[in-house]
């Protein structure tokens, strides 16, 4: 079987992404990322960039001519809260099945 081709820019892009939360949320300058994730500067500005404009990513501007800060955005959030509703919902369902299969209530603890 042949192994399928992974795009390069979204690989990157990820592996930004990767770096950027790996040591919590307290945000990063671009070129830490950068190095970090073996991506000349240059393109991780580009795809950090890319990212920000779909609400992944927020660049925080850094007073006394400081470089900025990244710092992951509210899409993640927005994500995770989605997935926990639906892994709530799936699990309820659950109950109602084992409920109305058994007579009983699932108890936890």
């Amino acid at each position: 079987m042949s192994e399928v081709k992974l795009n390069q820019s979204v690989s990157k892009a990820l592996a930004l992404f990767d770096v950027l939360i790996a040591d919590g949320y307290q945000g990063k300058q671009l070129i830490d990322i950068a190095i970090a994730a073996k991506v000349n500067p240059t393109t991780a500005w580009r795809l950090m960039k890319t990212l920000e404009a779909h609400g992944w990513v927020v660049e925080v501007p850094a007073s006394g001519g400081k470089p900025s800060v990244w710092r992951v955005a509210t899409q993640l959030a927005s994500i995770a809260h989605a997935y926990q509703r639906d892994a709530l919902h799936r699990l309820q369902a659950i109950q109602k099945e084992y409920r109305d299969v058994t007579g009983e209530e699932l108890t936890y603890g």
